[in-house]
């Protein structure tokens, strides 16, 4: 693991949410709810049914308690990595129709500039100094994984007293992020708070150094940018050369995953995501699905889209499959709309109910699944995390939580 992660190290001593005694509370209150609760257009996404058949039935800081909350939204995902390294990618939409929204390619770059030289950190990141780069930067910038950023830090430890340098990273190339009051909204380019520096500051700080921050949402974003200044009294014209480092910064928007509703991918997950084309709005609504066991692909012989009954009945008792499911065409209520709160991702599955045993078509009666809905950017959102046991364990719920975690949804039209 190296230094790249430095603006969300704040999350890295922080576990996965532990559910499992939520998850038993909300058990121990709610028992004899034992089926999939009652929905007009069946759209439990447990009970599947051959598709004519259901058109007819409709690094820390020092303030790192609150720099941890206020990222884990972004970051949760590249935290959760760790846990999995072994396994095939996801596999590719099946079925999904043209997802709505303004796509870029996810990356984060800088333009070109006279007096300054670039390093790029794969996709995610980028690093630009008015100095020398330094050797072990240069090195890690050839050696990043896919979900590895780029901070420079060897660099900004020798910045000369005249030096400048930008770092700019975002979390993933996907994720379609709301401001928030951590991450405001803000625009490209970005401008230079001197607010936001200090001196001896920052645990972790290069001595001699000024060390600034501009966290922002932009262009559906989560943006985190360090400026490192090679002195303790930075000057107004050394200010307005890092202003100028800023100026250069490119932001595309979010990547698509080719759905609206589709998990990031993770080697070890299997994923799936779909919009059905059967020409009815009430049916044709964009689902995803993913799972640390492989997974048929989509054949969109029922619906709606979503895991069958088969995955779910092979799943080890290890195996989980949580899925994702849109209740309604966008503008359209979906079936008691109360029971879909405004939610912003990453999901909590705390506040899901256990359901345990079978449903229609599920013979298995040695199965359950954690229930939520909820309204994520505008679509109203059925999630159901599955389980080969009737009893899952805190092991479990937070394998779910792992995979829920790379939710994406774009925002709704």
């Amino acid at each position: 693991m190296t230094d790249t992660k430095r603006w969300i190290g704040a999350i890295r001593q922080l576990p996965p949410p532990d559910l499992w005694d939520e998850v038993r509370f909300r058990v121990a209150s709610a028992q004899g709810r034992a089926t999939v609760p009652a929905d007009p257009q069946s759209r439990g996404g447990a009970a599947r049914q051959p598709w004519s058949a259901s058109l007819g039935s409709g690094r820390k800081r020092l303030t790192a308690g609150a720099v941890a909350f206020a990222v884990f939204a972004a970051a949760s995902v590249l935290l959760w990595n760790g846990f999995r390294t072994q396994g095939p990618s996801s596999t590719a939409p099946v079925g999904a129709g043209p997802p709505h929204g303004t796509f870029g390619d996810g990356s984060v770059s800088f333009e070109p500039t006279q007096g300054w030289d670039l390093l790029q950190g794969g996709a995610l990141s980028a690093c630009a100094t008015t100095g020398s780069f330094a050797a072990e930067d240069v090195r890690q910038s050839s050696h990043l994984g896919p979900n590895d950023l780029l901070g420079c830090f060897s660099t900004a430890a020798s910045l000369p007293p005249g030096g400048v340098l930008v770092t700019a990273s975002v979390p993933d190339a996907y994720t379609w992020a709301v401001p928030n009051p951590n991450f405001p909204a803000g625009t490209i380019p970005p401008t230079l708070d001197p607010a936001s520096c200090g001196a001896r500051a920052f645990e972790g700080q290069p001595p001699g150094t000024t060390e600034c921050h501009v966290w922002m949402t932009v262009n559906d974003r989560q943006l985190g940018i360090y400026v490192f200044l090679g002195t303790e009294s930075p000057t107004p014209a050394l200010m307005a050369t890092a202003q100028a480092g800023l100026d250069a910064l490119v932001l595309s928007e979010p990547a698509s995953l080719g759905n609206d509703i589709a998990f990031r991918p993770t080697d070890g997950w299997y994923d799936e995501a779909a919009t059905p084309t059967r020409g009815s709005p009430a049916i044709d609504l964009p689902a995803a699905w993913t799972s640390n066991v492989a997974l048929t692909r989509y054949s969109q012989q029922y619906l709606p889209a979503g895991p069958s009954n088969a995955d779910i009945a092979r799943l080890p008792t290890d195996g989980v499959i949580v899925s994702v499911e849109q209740a309604a065409p966008a503008g359209e209520p979906p079936p008691d709309p109360a029971s879909y709160q405004p939610s912003a991702l990453p999901l909590d599955l705390s506040t899901a109910r256990l359901i345990r045993g079978g449903w229609e078509g599920m013979a298995d009666s040695d199965v359950s699944q954690l229930y939520l809905r909820a309204e994520v950017n505008g679509r109203p959102v059925i999630v159901q995390a599955f389980f080969q046991t009737t009893d899952p364990s805190r092991e479990l719920i937070r394998e779910a939580s792992i995979g829920l975690a790379r939710l994406v949804v774009v925002p709704a039209e």
